[in-house]
Protein backbone atom coordinates (compact mmCIF):
# COMPACT_ATOMS: atom_id res chain seq x y z
CA UNK A 1 0.00 0.00 0.00
CA UNK A 2 2.91 2.32 0.76
CA UNK A 3 4.27 1.77 -2.75
CA UNK A 4 0.90 2.84 -4.20
CA UNK A 5 0.91 6.07 -2.17
CA UNK A 6 4.44 6.85 -3.30
CA UNK A 7 3.52 6.14 -6.93
CA UNK A 8 0.50 8.46 -6.86
CA UNK A 9 2.55 11.14 -5.10
CA UNK A 10 5.25 10.91 -7.78
CA UNK A 11 2.69 11.25 -10.56
CA UNK A 12 1.11 14.27 -8.88
CA UNK A 13 4.44 16.03 -8.34
CA UNK A 14 5.57 15.28 -11.89
CA UNK A 15 2.39 16.67 -13.42
CA UNK A 16 2.64 19.82 -11.30
CA UNK A 17 6.28 20.32 -12.28
CA UNK A 18 5.66 19.75 -15.98
CA UNK A 19 2.67 22.10 -15.95
CA UNK A 20 4.78 24.78 -14.28
CA UNK A 21 7.59 24.33 -16.80
CA UNK A 22 5.11 24.43 -19.67
CA UNK A 23 3.70 27.73 -18.43
CA UNK A 24 7.20 29.24 -18.30
CA UNK A 25 8.05 28.29 -21.87
CA UNK A 26 7.23 30.82 -24.56
CA UNK A 27 4.68 29.95 -27.21
CA UNK A 28 6.50 28.72 -30.28
CA UNK A 29 6.41 26.20 -33.08
CA UNK A 30 8.03 23.68 -30.75
CA UNK A 31 5.12 23.76 -28.28
CA UNK A 32 3.39 20.66 -29.64
CA UNK A 33 6.65 18.68 -29.51
CA UNK A 34 7.30 19.74 -25.93
CA UNK A 35 3.78 18.70 -24.92
CA UNK A 36 4.34 15.35 -26.64
CA UNK A 37 7.57 14.75 -24.74
CA UNK A 38 5.92 15.75 -21.45
CA UNK A 39 3.10 13.31 -22.20
CA UNK A 40 5.62 10.52 -22.79
CA UNK A 41 7.28 11.27 -19.45
CA UNK A 42 3.94 11.15 -17.63
CA UNK A 43 2.98 7.92 -19.38
CA UNK A 44 6.33 6.32 -18.47
CA UNK A 45 5.80 7.31 -14.84
CA UNK A 46 2.31 5.85 -14.80
CA UNK A 47 3.51 2.59 -16.38
CA UNK A 48 6.60 2.22 -14.19
CA UNK A 49 4.94 -0.16 -11.66
CA UNK A 50 4.16 -2.55 -14.50
CA UNK A 51 7.83 -2.74 -15.39
CA UNK A 52 8.64 -3.65 -11.79
CA UNK A 53 6.01 -6.39 -11.83
CA UNK A 54 7.31 -7.84 -15.10
CA UNK A 55 10.84 -8.32 -13.77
Amino acid sequence: MEMMKEWVKNIFILILALTFIEMLLPTSRMEKYIKFIFSLVVMATILSPLLILLE
